[in-house]
């Protein structure tokens, strides 16, 4: 067993300085990193404390976890490490219009109900485009008209 853990269902307000005044009556912390919403700023309402040593976190991980902090029964874990995920954002091309675009093709990202083959259909807000699938092409002529009168 390691010796950070994963403490979730924190209340918002809380701060790292808490949460290490908390784990400290289990033994020494060595960090807290409290996890914030990178637009807001304001926490997500989990952290992870890494314990002075593994003997520490397995006991904090048996005292503390459902323990009631503010109001609210505490998750605590043994943190498990990162996993690697495909996929994210890079930045649009130099000289674009600085929107984020994904790394998967498709032609970007479509709010659900906005036509497309990701289902919904119905109408586009203003401003969206079909990539130029609808317009006129000018080596087609005009397509037959069906079940005229024909004698």
């Amino acid at each position: 067993m390691g010796n950070k853990l994963y403490v979730a269902n924190l209340v918002f307000h809380a701060t790292e300085g808490d949460l290490e005044d908390f784990f400290s009556r289990i033994g020494p912390v060595r960090e807290v990193k409290l996890i914030l919403d990178k637009i807001t700023g304001k926490s997500r309402g989990f952290a992870f404390v890494t314990m002075g040593s593994d003997a520490d976190a397995e006991r904090a991980i048996q005292e503390l976890n459902g323990q009631q902090y503010e109001g609210r029964s505490l998750a605590v874990t043994e943190a498990r490490p990162r996993e690697d995920k495909p996929g994210g954002y890079r930045p649009a091309a130099p000289g674009g219009s600085g929107d984020r675009k994904p790394f998967s093709g498709g032609g970007g990202y479509r709010p659900p109900g906005a036509g497309g083959s990701g289902g919904g259909g119905g109408r586009r807000p203003t401003g969206w485009t079909d990539g130029g699938a609808s317009r006129p092409r000018p080596d087609r002529g005009p397509k037959p008209m069906r079940g005229g009168d024909e004698d």
